[in-house]
């Protein structure tokens, strides 16, 4: 550690001492504060950057756009890489579109990521960020809004027969698993899975957790990261990146 480096250190330890003394103060932080929500994000980026050879070749693959932020990052850290994203529903795929503009390696795709290719039934939320291909269960978070029809496609039919993919990210509310089942050999050239992780039943039907690492498992993938933010209420969700161990 170089000179300037213990100086910050020592600087950021007396500065945020206080949260040391004090627990309760130092979750709230932590909860209220510091909680950043792509923290994954970043840290993937950090350990692909320190552990893999660059190779512009392979996309990164972005399922469940919302509005563009994960994209974003995804385009501003790995310029090199062609960044494709999946968003069915028409207003945040045209938010998208503007968030995105800038960056000329992001392509922006309204469609569903899904077990299947054709149209599907897409259920809206009213906290429209839950929204998903599994209808909506009871919640005291949010309720059904509207259903509309979607494209939807499967990374094995969307995948071109020998393209690699660096990432395959999935926040699509409970529809990872149905979605790596059906990607067939497609899930063979996947280096990274970063994967929304629920621990919840807000979705009929939807996935859980561990059937999610279950499976990934049993596709020789190992889990590399854990990212979860502070909630004194239990642990609804979280974010896992998981590696290709044959690649």
């Amino acid at each position: 550690m170089s000179f300037l480096k213990k100086i910050a250190t020592k600087l950021i330890h007396w500065y945020i001492a206080p949260l040391e003394w004090n627990y309760k103060l130092a979750l709230y932080a932590k909860g209220r504060l510091l909680h950043f929500k792509e923290e994954h994000i970043l840290s993937f980026v950090d350990y692909v950057k320190k552990n893999e050879p660059n190779n512009p070749d392979e996309w990164i693959l972005d399922a469940g756009v919302y509005y563009g932020g994960v994209s974003s990052l995804f385009a501003t850290h790995f310029t090199q890489h062609k960044v494709i994203g999946f968003e069915p529903i028409p207003k945040h795929y045209n938010a998208a579109k503007t968030n995105c503009a800038r960056f000329q390696n992001i392509t922006l795709h309204n469609k569903a990521l899904s077990d299947k290719t054709g149209q599907q039934s897409f259920h809206i939320a009213t906290n429209s960020s839950a929204s998903s291909l599994n209808p909506i269960a009871q919640s005291d978070r949010y309720s059904l809004s509207e259903t509309i029809q979607v494209e939807t496609i499967t990374l094995n039919d969307f995948l071109p027969p020998t393209q690699k993919v660096l990432c395959l990210k999935l926040d699509i509310e409970g529809y990872e698993l149905a979605v790596l089942r059906a990607a067939g050999d497609a899930l063979k050239r996947v280096r990274y899975v970063i994967a929304e992780m629920n621990n919840h039943n807000e979705h009929s039907g939807e996935c859980q957790y561990y059937e999610v690492d279950e499976f990934l498992r049993q596709q020789q993938f190992k889990l590399l990261i854990i990212r979860a933010g502070y909630n004194d209420q239990g642990l609804m969700q979280y974010d896992a990146v998981y590696k290709n161990m044959n690649i």
